[in-house]
């Protein structure tokens, strides 16, 4: 399943995804926002789920999903361990100055989660897998992070989830040209259970492991994606 925030609203406006990524309906009969959603995952998992489904089946109304329509699927994150700062699109702007960097990031989202858990017991409480760029801007002590338009529930990875990481490489494109493949993520069990040691996560918290490194100018355009095992 993918799900993803359309601009509109301090939170955007939740709507789920065709698997092919062309088409779209809204998910506000069910949850109004993609935060909204995870707060009460337990009833709203199954309704978004069968949504996709008659999506899919072309049993509703859909419309054609852009990328330039779409927010961070979660345009104000509760909390981000290993990343924070501004909270952009995929496709916004990030204004650079000289020594810039970025980083390619795998990222879950997770339910609630107790503190005191095992990493194996943390693994069941991750929602949604997705990407990041985030950005080191140099000089103003500020941080930035884009986001994929859409996150997507592990099951819809395929052989490319293992449980606790996602195993393909990460393919990063700079200026239109091949820049890296670097296998993915770090053991997001273990990282939920260490984030969650003290103090426990709410709905809603992101937790980041860095794939690739680079190097970032004015005008650099950088392409950022993975693909399933059907690819």
């Amino acid at each position: 399943m993918k799900l993803a925030s359309l601009k509109g609203g301090r939170d955007g406006r939740l709507v789920v995804v065709s698997d092919d990524l062309a088409w779209f309906a809204g998910a506000a009969h069910i949850a109004t926002t993609l935060q909204a959603a995870l707060d009460d995952w337990d009833r709203c998992e199954g309704a978004l789920r069968n949504l996709a489904t008659d999506l899919e089946h072309g049993a509703i109304p859909k419309d054609r999903f852009h990328e330039r329509e779409a927010a961070a699927p979660l345009p104000r994150i509760y909390g981000r361990v290993g990343g924070s700062g501004a909270v952009l699109a995929a496709r916004d702007a990030i204004s650079l100055g000289s020594g810039c960097s970025g980083s390619a990031t795998v990222v879950v989202v997770t339910g609630d989660v107790p503190a005191g858990i095992s990493p194996d017991e943390a693994r069941t409480h991750i929602r949604l897998v997705g990407l990041a760029h985030d950005v080191s801007l140099s000089g103003d002590g500020r941080d930035a992070s884009a986001y994929s338009p859409v996150f997507v529930t592990p099951d819809s990875l395929g052989a490319r989830w293992d449980g606790s990481r996602f195993t393909g490489p990460i393919r990063i494109d700079l200026n239109g040209a091949s820049h890296d493949r670097a296998d993915a993520s770090g053991d997001f069990g273990a990282l939920i259970a260490q984030a969650a040691r003290t103090t426990g996560l709410g709905a809603g918290a992101m937790i980041g492991s860095e794939a690739a490194g680079s190097a970032l100018t004015q005008g650099d355009t950088i392409r950022i994606w993975a693909e399933d095992d059907r690819r």
